[in-house]
């Protein structure tokens, strides 16, 4: 049992620490506002009476990174509704709920009481309790991260919501929750960095929206059964904070090249899926009368090669000018599209690609599984001899070695065997039309075999049963 004495220094020690964290709960945070731009104020004021825009049924702020959409949304968005309701529910969603907390409540919180509300946060529950004046209203804190989240908001009741980063949450939760809002003038409101022109916001939301369209153009649409939606569409730019020196802003612009700069710096819903050279945007595009008129008399011209049997096969034309790569034509072949699969022989990829390859010298660049053949052509014959390959790879054999030659005491016909022999590399065990996995071990036999009978037409020399490939 403790003693009186211990129990004093005990009382010593702990009053010094229940003084500094009672001095820590009076601190009170103040936050330094910078001057509105004039799209933030109108963010801010769009509801109010006097507004031209106040019988929308809410707002869509998209665009650049730091550009001071999301705090004045989310001020703006708790102003409304304490001006316009007591006692009831709001949504406010985020990708997650800890991420929400980061990038909104956390300052939201600062900003409200440096103005005269009070707020409690349960955390618990996910509820921000705002109260000003005799007014409360309770705003519910919302995670939309999967297609599982829309089951979170079901049930509720509410006279508004707040959708931050919006592009990154699935469909279902956002109609789930602008769904909730029933009570007589509930509002939605909207903010998001773009992502590709295809995204359902952009298309459901976005294009389908009044906002900007003339009268007679509201009409046409909604003639043809539209069903377009009363939002106010704002777009912002870092020019839009004014609190961002050029100096920051300068450096933002320098880091993003391509479809990421339209989208983190212009704001612009540009195409990014799929992309291997983010870089390319449509500035990299040109039409027949872009191109110089001597391009394909001077320049070296490229056949690229992506060969594939299940994946789709490409072969892509392109001339070389010492400054600027032109792709001029593309092949592609989908050997699993339907088209493939009403044909007898879906594997036949380049029959007529080939032909190009018969009019002029060209380089010829593979991928797989040719990946060694990235050496010049030289002749027409060059070309022949290996259009005669990958038309066939899907089949099992080399058909440069299809041939008839003695195999022990009996002549056989090699297409026809059940091995077929190379004199340049053993043999390979033959597939049947159509189908599309190959081991590594049979790849690499055709493979060598290809290059084999290449380099030996460059040599100048010409092998039995090869008489096909003369220029």
């Amino acid at each position: 049992m403790k003693t009186i004495d211990q129990r004093i220094d005990r009382l010593k020690r702990t009053i010094p620490q229940a003084r500094a964290r009672k001095k820590r709960k009076q601190i009170v945070r103040t936050f330094k506002y910078k001057q509105f731009s004039a799209k933030q104020l109108k963010v801010l004021t769009w509801w109010t009476d006097v507004s031209p825009y106040h019988d929308a049924d809410g707002v869509i702020a998209d665009g650049s990174i730091r550009s001071g959409k999301t705090m004045s949304m989310s001020l703006s968005y708790v102003m409304w509704a304490m001006e316009t309701f007591d006692g009831e529910n709001f949504i406010m969603a985020g990708k997650t709920i800890g991420s929400f907390r980061r990038n909104v409540v956390t300052p939201l919180k600062i900003m409200l009481r440096s103005r005269g509300y009070e707020v409690e946060d349960s955390r618990a529950d996910n509820i921000l309790m705002i109260f000003k004046g005799s007014r409360f209203n309770y705003f519910h804190i919302f995670g939309g991260k999967d297609e599982g989240s829309q089951d979170l908001v079901q049930g509720l009741t509410a006279a508004g919501a707040f959708f931050d980063e919006v592009a990154l949450m699935p469909e279902s939760f956002v109609n789930q929750a602008t769904g909730r809002c029933s009570v007589d003038g509930s509002k939605l409101w909207f903010n998001c960095n773009p992502d590709g022109p295809m995204h359902w916001f952009k298309r459901n939301w976005i294009d389908k929206n009044i906002f900007g369209l003339s009268d007679e153009e509201i009409e046409r649409r909604k003639a043809q059964g539209e069903e377009l939606k009363n939002l106010l569409y704002l777009h912002f730019t870092m020019d839009d904070n004014l609190s961002l020196s050029e100096k920051i802003k300068a450096r933002y612009r320098s880091w993003y090249t391509g479809v990421f700069y339209l989208r983190y710096i212009l704001g612009v819903w540009a195409v990014a899926e799929g992309l291997i050279y983010t870089s390319f945007t449509d500035d990299n595009l040109y039409d027949d009368e872009d191109m110089p008129v001597w391009l394909k008399s001077t320049a070296v011209r490229t056949i690229s090669i992506d060969y594939g049997t299940h994946n789709p096969c490409v072969f892509l034309e392109i001339w070389d000018d010492g400054e600027t790569l032109w792709v001029d034509n593309e092949y592609r072949w989908d050997s699993t599209s339907d088209i493939a699969r009403r044909r007898a022989d879906p594997q036949k990829t380049c029959r007529h690609l080939w032909a190009i390859g018969q009019t002029s010298n060209a380089w010829l660049w593979s991928t797989h599984p040719l990946p060694l053949l990235s050496q010049s052509c030289g002749a027409v014959g060059y070309m022949s001899n290996l259009r005669t390959i990958p038309s066939r790879m899907g089949s099992g054999w080399c058909q440069a070695c299809s041939r008839r030659e003695k195999s022990g005491s009996t002549e056989k016909d090699v297409k026809g065997s059940e091995q077929s022999s190379c004199l340049m590399y053993g043999t390979t065990k033959p597939q049947s039309a159509g189908r599309t996995n190959r081991s590594s071990k049979e790849t690499m036999a055709l493979t060598r075999c290809a290059i084999t009978h290449i380099q030996s037409f460059q040599a100048g020399g010409q092998e039995r049963g090869h008489e096909d490939v003369k220029a």
